[in-house]
């Protein structure tokens, strides 16, 4: 009798199935049909849980456990199944869908439970450019592995060249991703002119001249500061960063005085001042002139012009005067010895004409009384004469006789000479 049963059951559901129009393919082993069944991240997918013999009614679908919509599932009145559409999530790798009606957490035992797998592809990225350890690290950002490597693998300045598969495609995730890299070619250096005092247009012709790219920090005026500062070896396409004076009004500097000093300190002593040096001439020489002369007040950033004259020869110098004998120190102290016993003699000659010269001393009367004798009628040849000698050995003084015209007594005595 069951077996009869079983038998006519089987017929029926065989009938119905050929009756009933076709509905999407399910998983094997799931009554959940996945259209498609793997995509990148964010694909829609549409989810029909296969209930022919279910009326319309509520179901729920969830991601990995996670409750994603509530729909309407089961047959409609023409026998076709009905279906809810989902987005893949992110994450490459394989995901679950789980379908319950009413609901995976009622309190009732849900009348329909069943899951299907979807795989979310990886999305190969852009490696061109990339180093090879910054390559592998964004491969496995993206659930991928480096491949092959096809060039200087080892070179640590290669760059990725060329990518297989291309970026944007879609594979499985743990794929491999095969390149090629390639060794820069040597890159030679530009030196970053001098911008001080400059112009924004000024400094930027200079800058592109040099295939550099200039950037502007702040202010609209000449500029004040850059960075890399003048001098400085840099690649080309480098950026020089410039900071501009807060106004463009112009700024007076104070010429330098660079006469007799060489290019390099002119050079120096002009760019200190915030101007640029113009030359002409020998570098290994000395200025001579300049223009503007030294002093002068001129516009921050204009040109100073100078004429350099190589330097003088030693032969052509001009000979200096011979310089005079050393003194002998014995010398100067016999000569200075010879002029005091010069002064010395002259000081006693003086000395002594000035004693010589003295007035004597006026003696008293006494001593005419004794040393002078008068005698009348000495000489024959003239008896009225009188004759004045001198009592004593030797004659020692001179007497004169001067005649008064008194009549009386006369008085012989000294008188000053």
């Amino acid at each position: 009798m069951l077996h009869r049963r079983t038998i006519l059951l089987a017929v029926t559901l065989a009938l119905g199935l050929l009756i009933v129009p076709a509905g999407p393919a399910a998983a094997p082993g799931s009554l959940i049909a996945l259209d498609p069944s793997s995509g990148p991240p964010g694909t829609p997918i549409r989810v029909t849980p296969i209930l022919r013999n279910f009326s319309p009614g509520p179901c729920t679908a969830s991601w990995d456990g996670q409750q994603g919509a509530q729909f309407t599932c089961g047959a409609d009145s023409n026998g076709f199944l009905l279906s809810t559409t989902l987005t893949a999530p992110q994450a490459p790798g394989v995901h679950t869908i789980t379908v319950c009606r009413p609901a995976c957490d009622s309190i009732d035992t849900p009348s329909f439970v069943d899951s299907a797998g979807f795989t979310v592809l990886a999305v190969v990225p852009d490696l061109g450019s990339l180093s090879l350890a910054d390559a592998r690290q964004q491969l496995e950002q993206a659930s991928l592995t480096l491949g092959t490597v096809q060039g200087p693998s080892d070179d640590p300045a290669a760059r990725v060249s060329g990518q297989v598969p291309l970026p944007g495609t879609s594979v499985d995730p743990g794929s491999a991703v095969n390149v090629t890299v390639t060794a820069p070619a040597p890159t030679t250096l530009v030196t970053v002119p001098a911008l001080l005092g400059r112009t924004r247009t000024e400094a930027n012709a200079l800058v592109t001249g040099k295939g550099l790219i200039l950037q502007v920090n702040s202010g609209t005026g000449r500029v004040e500061g850059q960075d890399p500062p003048p001098g400085s070896r840099v690649a080309p396409g480098s950026v020089v960063t410039v900071t501009l004076q807060a106004s463009s009004a112009p700024v007076l500097v104070v010429v330098p005085d660079v006469g007799g000093l060489t290019f390099g300190d002119a050079e120096a002593a002009v760019a200190s001042a915030r101007l640029v040096l113009r030359a002409t001439g020998p570098r290994t020489g000395t200025v001579q002139t300049q223009t503007p002369s030294p002093g002068t007040r001129v516009r921050q950033g204009s040109t100073v012009s100078v004429t350099l004259t190589a330097s003088t020869s030693p032969s052509s110098a001009p000979t200096s005067p011979p310089s005079a004998p050393p003194t002998d120190p014995t010398a100067a102290s016999g000569s200075m010895g010879g002029l005091a016993l010069v002064a010395v003699v002259l000081v006693l000659v003086a000395l002594a004409t000035w004693m010589l010269r003295r007035t004597p001393r006026r003696r008293s009367p006494q001593w005419a009384r004794q040393h002078v004798r008068v005698t009348s009628g000495a000489s024959p040849a003239q008896p009225d004469d009188s004759q004045i000698t001198e009592a004593g050995p030797g004659a020692t003084h001179a007497v004169g006789l001067e005649p008064h015209p008194d009549r009386g007594s006369q008085m012989l005595e000294e008188a000053q000479q």
